[in-house]
C-alpha cells in the first residue's frame, strides 16, 4: 500500500501592490524624506494584512530595502518591483530586497539615514510613531507603553477573542 500524496505543495501568500497611502509607514517616511516626492512612485506591498512602504531611489535617495519574513517573499516583492521606477538593480539576499545602490559597509546612522534620503528629524515636531514592526517604543518618552497604553497613540479598540472553528451553541 502506497502513502497517500498530497494534492498541492505549499504556496507562499501572494504580494498584493497598493497604493502608498495604504502602508503603514507611510506617514513616518512622508515625515523623513528629504525628496517627498518620491513616495508618488512608492507602492504598499502587502503580505497577508500588513501593507509595507517601499520608497524608489531618486534624487538624494540613492537605495532602498524591505526586510520580509522569509526569502519566498522577498522573491515575491522583487518581482513585485521589477520593472517599476526607482527599483533598479533588484537583489535579494534571504529575506532582504534591495534596490538602487548596495549600502556601503560601516556606515554611520548620519552617512546611512542620507544614503536613503532621510532626514534626522521629521519635519513636523510633534512626536511621531516608529513604523510598524520596530517595537512598540514611545520615542516621545523613550519607554515601552504601557499595556493599557496602544502603541501608535490612537485609543485602544477593544477586540473579541474568536475560536477559530467554534460551532455556535443552539
Amino acid at each position: 500500500m502506497t502513502a497517500p500524496t498530497p494534492t498541492s505543495a505549499w504556496q507562499p501568500p501572494f504580494i498584493r501592490v497598493m497604493p502608498p497611502e495604504e502602508a503603514y509607514d507611510f506617514e513616518y517616511y512622508r515625515a523623513r524624506l528629504v525628496r517627498s516626492e518620491l513616495l508618488r512612485d512608492a507602492v504598499a506591498l502587502v503580505l497577508y494584512r500588513i501593507p509595507l512602504l517601499a520608497v524608489p531611489t531618486g534624487p538624494s535617495r540613492r537605495g532602498g530595502q524591505l526586510h520580509m519574513a522569509a526569502p519566498e517573499y522577498a522573491n515575491q516583492a522583487a518581482q513585485a518591483l521589477n520593472g517599476r521606477w526607482g527599483f533598479n538593480g533588484l537583489t535579494t539576499n534571504g529575506p532582504l530586497v534591495s534596490w538602487g545602490e548596495p549600502i556601503p559597509q560601516g556606515l554611520s546612522p548620519h552617512a546611512r539615514r542620507r544614503f536613503h534620503g532621510l532626514r534626522e528629524q521629521p519635519r513636523d515636531p510633534a512626536p511621531m510613531q516608529p513604523p510598524a514592526g520596530h517595537d512598540g517604543w514611545c520615542l516621545a518618552q523613550g519607554r515601552r507603553p504601557t499595556s493599557s497604553e496602544p502603541p501608535s497613540g490612537r485609543p485602544a479598540i477593544p477586540r473579541a477573542v474568536v475560536q477559530a472553528g467554534a460551532a455556535h451553541a443552539t
